[in-house]
């Protein structure tokens, strides 16, 4: 299983949510079948955000031995929480090792 890191920083919204899905989109093609994002470094988050994390978590699920983790900070805790998603999401909260950025 390969595996695919991604850190966002700034606020996932409306007009941020897309790169977030060409991102793993593109993590997916090139066989990466675990995606982590972490989003520790999120200051802002919609209903936008929220969005494109269930699509990428139904993207995932839909690959064999798919699967999306995230890391949280109380931004995004709070967003996923507010829209009854606080259990929707596997949430690794671990620190990130250097170099797994991708």
């Amino acid at each position: 299983m390969s595996e695919a890191h991604v850190r966002l920083s700034g606020a996932l919204t409306a007009g941020t949510a897309p790169q977030l899905l060409a991102r793993l989109r593109a993590a997916v093609a090139s066989g990466d079948t675990a995606v982590t994002v972490d989003l520790q470094a999120v200051s802002g988050f919609d209903a936008a955000g929220v969005a494109a994390l269930l699509e990428a978590r139904s993207l995932l699920q839909g690959t064999p031995g798919g699967r999306l983790v995230l890391r949280l900070n109380a931004t995004a805790g709070r967003a996923l929480k507010a829209a009854g998603l606080a259990r929707a999401f596997v949430v690794w909260n671990a620190a990130p090792r250097d170099g797994d950025d991708r």
